[in-house]
């Protein structure tokens, strides 16, 4: 079992998301940084992720 979504592109499209709101967002940076970590504790067999 695994999130068939959690892809590149997934990571395009959230990227794509704060850059819309840059302009919007405080520590910019900091949301990258989440964005790429934000499902680093994945655990397969649960489904409560």
């Amino acid at each position: 079992m695994s999130r068939y979504y959690h892809n590149l592109n997934h990571l395009i499209h959230l990227i794509n998301l704060a850059l819309q709101y840059k302009n919007n967002i405080e520590d910019f940076e900091t949301l990258l940084v989440s964005i790429f970590y934000h499902d680093f504790v994945y655990e397969i067999t649960e489904k409560n992720n």
